[in-house]
């Protein structure tokens, strides 16, 4: 999965669970928002590991 695919889904997650009701729909929700959210850092973080120059923050502290 991709970083593009995995906040697709974070958003959707995060539409549905504003107008859904049921108890049930809504814990399955939180528990995808939290699975795609631990996905997601994942793959930020084998980013930052993988380019290391591009880490914005090493860039301003090197300014």
């Amino acid at each position: 999965m991709d970083r593009f695919i995995a906040r697709e889904n974070l958003h959707i997650f995060r539409l549905r669970l504003k107008t859904e009701r049921s108890p049930d729909v809504r814990a399955l929700l939180m528990r995808l928002i939290a699975t795609e959210e631990a996905e997601l850092s994942k793959l930020e973080e084998r980013k930052k590991q993988e380019r290391p120059e591009e880490d914005p923050d090493r860039t301003q502290a090197a300014e």
